[in-house]
């Protein structure tokens, strides 16, 4: 009987240790699929952030060849403004 009890204790304590080991499993599979989706997130992030980079850069491209245009017609309208009128005599 004492050997009897002594298999039944063994495969009580196999028992938990199975339902141990499957509980971590578990939570490393969960924990695994969790990293790779803050991995895909991150990545996400990091081309919207080019992408919003790269719009801004266009933009102040833009605003420079645009304000420079505008300066470079103030600067002609002013020159031309400010030559001496010639008069025929």
């Amino acid at each position: 009987e004492q050997m009897s009890k002594g298999a039944q204790d063994q495969a009580g304590q196999m028992t938990q240790v199975s339902s141990a080991v499957e509980e971590m499993t578990a939570t490393i599979l969960e924990s695994s699929k969790n990293a790779g989706d803050a991995t895909d997130a991150s990545r996400a992030a990091s081309d919207t952030a080019t992408t919003g980079g790269q719009v801004v850069s266009d933009t102040i491209t833009r605003l420079m060849v645009t304000s420079s245009a505008r300066l470079m017609f103030l600067l002609a309208t002013a020159f031309r403004m400010a030559r001496p009128i010639t008069t025929n005599r």
